[in-house]
């Protein structure tokens, strides 16, 4: 398939795929409850920065070792061996920190969710390193339409929220042990190659900065709804997260797209050749700056209309909330372009200090935010002004890593 028809389709996927975990809010938010809604979005904040951290970045680990210096066999034992101290990390926080507000039960099947999705996360990494990107889009389509399928009919029926995420994590499962891992097993398996304790080590810690790097930035994403969490009821942390939730969906497209960048990136850094990188780069952060200011726009003009349009009209948000937020969200969309340089350059551990910076800045900005107005406001108002403050000096960077 062509260049310019790859990128097609492996946009196309991504935002499908984008699409389905924001309709999972819109099934919940339009026949659930907000209490079931603000339990579920406090689940993923707990959850999503455990699988950040102890999922090792490993997808951006293999896509960037063009040179293939650590065994594929290595890459996924690491990738099996942390489905339990996330399982564990999570259900301990979750009971210590909220233990009204989420269950175990909860919890683990939101675990169980993303911990498959962590595995085919990783074959996306061998086949985008292999350049076989339709492939991954194929299989992100294919995921996106039957996870929402199998988690529509479960609530359809009558289960849980718990008993619906388990039925979406299982259909995940099925698709991929037939279709994700086949795909990427017969180029990361090979006979001779054996896995030591030496070399785990040695790509535990080669990997370490990328875990700690997407759990702080992960953590960033999420500390509103947690801080948040801490003293707002679930109804009024349901009504903020299905906010958020729309930004989000479209951050996760964003970072797709840079992963269709990362490994060009990284190929023309090895080879010096700053023009490519630049040719590279540019248009992406100059498309979704304009991209980004259009939604604040749309969102400042629109404020009223588009939670009732979304999640029935019922559905009420405080005033100005959806504005500032738009706002915040813009400003990391600029953020998480630049950080991409980091990881295409391999500088792992001066990206890992960027996303300390990044979450530092956010929790900051949320408990001064709330200080001034305890409330979804105050956290937005907070949120926004910590991103302003984020893309500002990232921004100052970028000249000195396009070098």
């Amino acid at each position: 398939m062509k260049t310019t028809a790859t990128l097609i389709l492996m946009l196309f996927a991504r935002a499908v795929f984008s699409l389905q975990q924001w309709l999972i809010i819109v099934i919940v938010a339009r026949s659930g409850t907000l209490e079931e809604l603000g339990a579920l979005g406090l689940s993923l904040a707990i959850v999503t920065p455990l699988c950040g951290l102890f999922g090792l970045g490993l997808r951006q680990g293999v896509a960037t070792d063009i040179a293939a210096q650590h065994s594929p066999k290595a890459y996924w034992f690491l990738r099996l061996g942390g489905f339990l101290p996330i399982a564990v990390t999570a259900c301990f926080a979750g009971q210590l920190i909220f233990p009204q507000e989420t269950t175990p039960t909860l919890i683990l099947s939101v675990v169980f969710m993303k911990v498959v999705d962590l595995n085919s996360e990783l074959g996306y990494g061998f086949l985008q390193r292999q350049n076989r990107l339709s492939r991954i889009g194929t299989s992100q389509i294919i995921r996106a339409i039957s996870g929402t399928i199998a988690f529509w009919l479960a609530w359809k029926i009558g289960a849980s929220l718990s008993q619906a995420i388990l039925a979406w994590s299982l259909v995940w499962l099925v698709l991929f042990l037939v279709f994700d891992l086949p795909a990427s097993w017969q180029n990361t398996i090979a006979p001779q190659q054996k896995i030591t304790l030496n070399s785990l080590i040695r790509l535990v810690y080669k990997q370490i900065p990328f875990g700690i790097a997407a759990g702080i930035t992960m953590a960033g994403l999420t500390a509103p709804r947690l801080i948040y969490g801490t003293s707002a009821n679930l109804q009024d942390l349901g009504v903020f997260s299905a906010l958020v939730f729309i930004f989000q969906a479209g951050h996760g497209f964003i970072v797709a797209l840079l992963q269709t960048r990362l490994s060009p990136m990284a190929a023309a850094i090895q080879a010096k050749d700053s023009t490519t990188l630049r040719r590279l780069f540019l248009p992406v952060l100059i498309g979704i700056s304009g991209l980004s200011t259009i939604m604040t726009l749309i969102a400042f003009t629109f404020e009223n209309q588009i939670p009732a349009l979304l999640y029935g009209t019922g559905f009420r948000a405080p005033a100005g909330l959806l504005s500032v937020l738009s706002l915040g969200w813009a400003l990391r969309y600029i953020s998480t372009v630049i950080r991409s340089l980091y990881h295409a350059r391999r500088q792992f551990w001066q990206g890992m200090g960027a996303d300390v910076l990044l979450t530092f800045l956010t929790v900051f900005g949320c408990f001064v935010g709330t200080a001034l107005s305890p409330d979804a406001w105050g956290i937005s108002l907070g949120f926004t002004i910590s991103q302003t403050v984020g893309a500002i000096w990232l921004l100052l960077q970028t000249p000195r890593l396009l070098r």
